[in-house]
């Protein structure tokens, strides 16, 4: 890995991607909210920088059918962590303990490492500290939004905390956020050729949750939204960037692992490379790991298995005869997902799946 070409690069790499994701008033001074539109830029956020900004988005199995895949909306996160809240607690008891009110601030060490990462960005020193405060108000603000928790092997409470609705049924639930321009910029400059269409059924895990989150999404000050939102795409981004961001946040978690440290450049390279080419290196692990016929026989020992399982539930007295057909019609759609995706082997169609990649 070229360390002095990192270097040399300095800012300019991150600012690009600021200026390009909707900008922020922190390097910006003359930052407009005129063309900002937080639908799209969640979208880009999840899209292209795998940046879950207060909404997530994805695409998993139905928890209803697991043979059905689903589009799946949930609530995403802040640049807030979560250690925080612990540290702010911890204390809080202690202080009762003692019977005494100690004056302290769990956001300090945060509030600094914040503050550094804007500086280095070129933030003006003079006001960085009162956005880095509304910033990490803004954080606090988004925990205290009553978010349930949401326990995918809770089997008793699925039904309650997942529910399938249309756009249509979405847009109603928060008027103020229009999820048809959501969806119409997930799959923007993609090459799939599906829509998502206004009776499209979409998995929603939490709806109360996502509406309450929305709502109050929807009354933040836009330059407030920006700058919170890239301010976890920087986060993100942190060791692709000069060593000076690193140190910064090494000390700050150092506040709470003293034995912390920054893993190396050439391992973070490794997992962004994985994360956004994960057909490219899968291929490289499967020439160099992988003998031929091996998923072939993997996927005969599978059929062999699956096949006894059918046959011994003729076996099974204690089953009844309608369990024993459920049990058999799940046993025959259970899917094979064995080793890797075949197409990754013909160049043509590999490259197709790319061809969309600016790099």
């Amino acid at each position: 890995m070229n360390e002095s070409s990192i270097g040399n690069a300095g800012v300019k790499p991150m600012l690009d991607v600021i200026e390009q994701y909707g900008s922020w008033n922190i390097t910006n001074k003359h930052w407009s909210g005129d063309s900002w539109k937080l639908e799209k830029i969640l979208a880009r956020a999840i899209v292209d920088l795998e940046t879950p900004a207060f909404l997530s988005l994805d695409v998993t199995p139905s928890y209803f059918n697991w043979s059905e895949t689903v589009i799946t909306v949930s609530v995403g996160n802040s640049g807030y962590d979560e250690r925080l809240l612990s540290k702010k607690q911890s204390r809080a008891r202690l202080s009762e303990e003692h019977f005494e009110y100690q004056e302290f601030d769990p956001f300090k060490d945060y509030k600094k490492f914040m503050s550094t990462a804007f500086t280095l960005l070129g933030a003006n020193a003079t006001t960085v500290d009162e956005e880095v405060k509304r910033i990490v108000k803004l954080e606090e603000d988004f925990i205290g939004v009553d978010i349930a928790v949401f326990d995918p092997t809770d089997a008793k409470n699925i039904k309650r905390d997942v529910t399938f609705m249309t756009v249509d049924e979405l847009n109603n639930l928060t008027s103020k956020f229009n999820w048809s321009i959501f969806f119409e910029e997930v799959l923007s400059g993609t090459n799939v050729s599906f829509s998502v269409a206004s009776k499209t059924k979409l998995m929603i895990i939490l709806p109360d949750s996502i509406r309450d989150v929305v709502n109050w999404l929807t009354d933040q000050p836009k330059g407030l939204l920006a700058n919170e939102i890239m301010w976890i795409v920087v986060r993100g981004f942190i060791n692709t960037l000069p060593a000076a961001f690193g140190k910064a946040r090494e000390k700050y978690f150092k506040s709470f692992v003293s034995t912390f440290k920054t893993d190396p450049r050439w391992k973070t390279c490794n997992q962004f490379t994985d994360s956004y080419f994960q057909h490219v290196t899968t291929l490289l692990y499967v020439n160099d790991h992988l003998p031929e016929g091996a998923t072939e026989a993997a996927a005969e020992m599978f059929k062999e298995i699956k096949g006894q399982f059918i046959d011994g539930l003729e076996e099974q007295d204690w089953m009844d005869n309608a369990t024993r057909a459920q049990a058999r019609l799940k046993l025959t759609k259970m899917r094979e997902w064995i080793g890797f995706p075949p197409f990754i082997k013909d160049p043509a169609k590999l490259n197709k799946f790319y061809e969309n990649v600016s790099l």
